[in-house]
């Protein structure tokens, strides 16, 4: 049994479905059907509705540089040319696709070509066009781009981990102007403080940013079991590594007891910080203190000498 052939439509400007020849002509976008003739869908859409003029004279024009070819389509489909249609951007933003198809296959981000940028130069074009007073996201494709905080509401989000350089006379001050950050890795053009909430997803070289964080309160964390309450000794993994930027929420790690391994208690976090590993072996005791949630500028000392000063814990205790 020969397989039937789906019918599809063509998809124009503002999500508008073309099925017949007349649709095409009324909702006709000349970038999108050169999308279709390079792809090859436009033949199988033509020869599907047995448009074999239209069909024919396509395939007759192969080989044609693409403004050639762009002059073929607007006579074959009896469309008034227009001069809207830069061949140079429709190139680039070819090229462009095709390297962000190696990362990804978003369409929030394949759709939205206009707001992606590979250069300082498009960025800062992009950065332009952006009305401040909505928030606005951009899309961060290779290698490096300067960013200031001159212009807030903005989610500067990497397409593949590209160098986000920040650059500010004082602190970056990300969170005041709702500055956020994903999937990059920042660095500063001199040493700086960055005042953020959220780095979750950003690689940060602290050689050259200091975190400053909203966070006003370190988290004491003990071993305090609830299924294992009558246990002496606890078998103690994590889920988190020490140093760890943390979000309120997920499970750090858990508790056991080698001789009930049915039972197990939870480690539960419910603060934003930077995770701090402080027992010095994975046995431990009921009200052990094993960690602490500061903040995301603390150091391990500082936090060591914290404890002791808060809990009177003999520091020695505790992992470096």
């Amino acid at each position: 049994m020969l397989k039937r052939s789906i019918k599809f439509p063509l998809i124009m400007k503002e999500g508008k479905q073309v099925r017949t020849l007349e649709e095409l002509k009324d909702a006709f976008d000349i970038e999108q059907v050169i999308e279709y003739y390079y792809d090859g869908r436009l033949f199988t859409w033509l020869e599907q509705r047995y448009y074999m003029k239209e069909f024919n004279e396509i395939k007759s024009i192969s080989g044609l540089k693409l403004n050639e070819v762009i002059h073929e389509i607007y006579d074959i489909f009896g469309i008034k040319k227009q001069d809207t249609f830069d061949v140079d951007i429709f190139l680039k933003n070819k090229e462009k696709i095709k390297s962000i198809k190696q990362y990804t296959e978003d369409l929030n981000i394949l759709n939205n070509i206009a707001i992606v940028a590979s250069t300082q130069q498009e960025l800062e074009k992009i950065l332009e066009g952006f009305n401040s007073q909505e928030e606005n996201e951009v899309y961060l494709l290779d290698g490096e781009f300067v960013v200031d905080d001159n212009i807030g509401n903005i989610c500067y989000i990497g397409i593949n981990k590209p160098k986000v350089i920040l650059d500010s006379d004082k602190d970056f001050r990300a969170e005041t102007k709702n500055i956020t950050f994903k999937n990059v890795t920042l660095t500063a053009l001199r040493y700086m403080s960055l005042e953020i909430k959220d780095i979750e997803q950003v690689n940060v070289d602290l050689q050259k940013i200091r975190l400053m964080s909203l966070i006003k309160e370190r988290v004491l964390i003990r071993a305090i079991p609830q299924l294992l309450e009558e246990s002496q000794l606890l078998h103690l993994t994590w889920k988190k590594k020490d140093g760890e930027l943390v979000k309120g929420g997920p499970v750090l790690g858990y508790l056991e007891d080698n001789g009930r391994p049915m039972y197990k208690d939870y480690i539960n976090n419910d603060s934003d910080g930077r995770l701090f590993i402080l027992n010095r072996s994975d046995i431990v005791r009921p009200n052990d203190i094993i960690a602490v949630v500061g903040k995301p500028e603390d150091r391990k000392k500082d936090i060591i000498k914290w404890v002791k000063s808060t809990t009177n814990t003999p520091s020695w205790l505790f992992r470096r």
